[in-house]
């Protein structure tokens, strides 16, 4: 009907219908795939990034996590971009989940546990996450979409990221990945602190 409307409108532009279009002029598309090349600024990605990061730890955190300073922190964080020297090659998913499994068999884990942990790097699947990397007084942000870095490099964030295990300070990267209905949330902190508190517990 849309396609009728406009050329009735528009007669001086002489638009063929669509029966008589040339087969190259038409695209099929399929109804459960999209392709698209994105092309955005830094700056952009780094503001999808923060905003990602706020909303899913509220999520993750509870109603109050927008008052805290590491919230407070993201958001002066949005405000300036992140110059050249404040890029952190050696933060990736890859180079982390290395890190987090070194931790895990030094913990006590097993490796039918370890290698049950979920994985930072996406690897062929389709992820949307965000990963909060403590160091020391410094957390790193690293968010992904559609399984691409977003951006290419971990954001710096001047604040100390706060515990999401009661009483469990974190000391390796939480993650909090959507998933069908819900936000798949992982502080891989606790989960190799778990043998030792399971003998605590015993």
């Amino acid at each position: 009907m849309k396609k009728v409307q406009y050329r009735s409108k528009h007669p001086e532009l002489a638009l063929p219908s669509f029966a008589d279009l040339p087969a190259g002029a038409i695209t099929r598309t399929s109804v459960s795939d999209w392709t698209a090349d994105l092309i955005m600024p830094l700056g952009a990605a780094e503001t999808v990034a923060l905003k990602a990061a706020l909303g899913t730890g509220t999520l993750a955190y509870g109603p109050a996590f927008p008052g805290n300073p590491f919230a407070q922190a993201l958001r002066a964080r949005s405000a300036a971009l992140t110059t050249l020297g404040e890029r952190k090659a050696g933060v990736t998913a890859q180079a982390l989940d290395q890190v987090i499994a070194r931790a895990a068999s030094c913990s006590g884990l097993s490796q039918e546990e370890i290698s049950a942990l979920p994985r930072l790097h996406p690897g062929t699947a389709m992820v949307q996450s965000v990963i909060f990397v403590p160091q020391g007084q410094l957390t790193w942000l690293i968010a992904h979409f559609m399984s691409m870095p977003t951006p290419t490099y971990g954001i710096r964030i001047n604040a100390v990221l706060p515990a999401l295990s009661e009483g469990i300070t974190p000391l390796l990267p939480i993650q909090l990945r959507d998933a069908p209905q819900r936000l798949e949330i992982t502080d891989f902190t606790y989960e190799c602190l778990k043998p030792a508190l399971g003998a605590l517990g015993s």
